[in-house]
């Protein structure tokens, strides 16, 4: 009779334990349908709900992650739409016609985060939007939150975001969805922060504001900013995602931007190749994928893009993304993405030679990058000589080349 009861007993045990096991797999899948979380280098791309009159199937056939810009955070808790059912629509059939691509809404951003912290800092409305961020990933099959605040102004702010991004965790992760949030360089939430987060996608472009010229996502840069982050001891690598811009600034008047398609359509007008009928990658320069200049405006080529993924994977970071992939420019070997997704997948290694041949017109190459110069070292009759060095330098270079 113990026999039997004893057998019994472990025959239900052994039911409960598969039990948990099939939830657990269940659970990992998520209710936006996708496997969580992802084993893969994420390349990841934003789209605004302004660009997408561009085939959204398309533009995401070399992503692991789209994600939707944006909806936010309303006075009273709900949802505002910046994005509409249609682009929802055009994003649930990208993830049909490209099977493994998780979809990601983002929440706030810049001009779009007002009522961020009366949210955040509410108990009764914290609630109210985490609940309201949870249908509508069900509804939609969405995978994911990213969480983008720009920007909390003090330490009161920035412990209300924390909380928030504390909730959403617990309601949010257990249903398989994931959680991000998008930092500028420089900025933090803490340990405790970090630990609320699947991941961080750190905002590594329009960089150059402070020092008023130059490329705003130039290489030097760019690897400092990570450093810096990961240099607090507070973020573990695989969680940071580091951004790429599609698009360049003029090296002197900052406000003028054009999208790296703009720029590509523009070289083909200039060599006289619009009415050709060769693949676009035949109409342009052989040098354009190494160049990050045109016109005086400054951007990320190809090689460049392939470099900072290639510099994120070996510092074992999660991945990088693209802001934003509606500025890409959609022709086989010619798209930013596509170049991205070969190295992020590891179809294509860049060799020393490849590395070295990308032209940085700042002069920020792995042996020309110096930390940009405070107000208080630009006071020094040192660094100043040293900045004019620099500028010689650099000069030279761009008449060698």
């Amino acid at each position: 009779m113990a026999l039997k009861v004893h057998t019994i007993v472990c025959g239900i045990l052994l039911l409960l334990v598969l039990a948990v096991l099939v939830q657990s797999k269940r659970s990992k899948k998520g209710v936006g349908g996708n496997a969580l979380p992802h084993d893969k280098f994420v390349v990841a791309g934003y789209l605004p709900e302004y660009r997408f009159y561009i085939d959204v199937s398309e533009a995401s056939s070399h992503l692991t992650d789209l994600i939707l810009f944006s909806i936010a955070p309303e006075h009273d808790g709900s949802l505002q739409y910046f994005i509409s059912e249609d682009n929802l629509r055009a994003a649930r059939k990208a993830k049909h016609d490209n099977p493994g691509l998780r979809t990601i809404v983002s929440v706030g951003g810049g001009g779009r985060s007002k009522y961020f912290n009366s949210v955040a800092s509410d108990g009764h409305l914290r609630q109210k939007f985490v609940n309201e961020l949870l249908d509508l990933c069900v509804k939609w099959r969405i995978d994911g939150v990213d969480f983008d605040w720009e920007s909390p102004m003090n330490q009161h702010q920035i412990s209300a975001y924390i909380r928030l991004l504390h909730e959403a965790h617990a309601k949010l992760v257990p249903k398989g969805l994931l959680i991000s949030v998008a930092l500028h360089p420089g900025q933090t939430l803490g340990k405790e922060g970090f630990l609320s987060v699947d991941r961080v996608h750190l905002m590594t472009y329009d960089m150059s504001f402070q020092k008023g010229s130059g490329h705003h996502a130039d290489y030097g840069n760019f690897k400092q900013a990570i450093q810096q982050i990961l240099g607090q001891g507070q973020l573990p690598p695989e969680k940071l995602i580091v951004g790429i811009p599609a698009y360049g600034r003029h090296e002197k008047k900052l406000a003028q931007v054009k999208s790296y398609s703009e720029i590509v359509d523009e070289k083909v007008k200039e060599a006289g190749m619009v009415d050709v009928d060769v693949p676009v990658v035949e109409k342009l320069d052989p040098n354009f994928i190494s160049r990050n200049q045109h016109n005086q405006f400054l951007f990320d080529c190809q090689l460049s893009a392939q470099r900072k993924t290639s510099y994120a994977k070996s510092m074992g970071l999660g991945g990088v993304f693209i802001w934003e992939v509606g500025q890409d420019k959609f022709e086989p070997k010619v798209s930013l993405t596509e170049a991205v997704m070969m190295v992020g997948n590891g179809t294509r290694v860049m060799t020393k030679a490849e590395l070295a041949s990308v032209y940085d017109p700042a002069g920020i190459g792995e042996q020309q990058y110096r930390p940009p110069l405070t107000a208080h070292d630009l006071g020094s009759a040192k660094d100043r000589r040293r900045k004019k060095r620099e500028e010689q330098k650099r000069g030279k270079m761009h008449m060698e080349l």
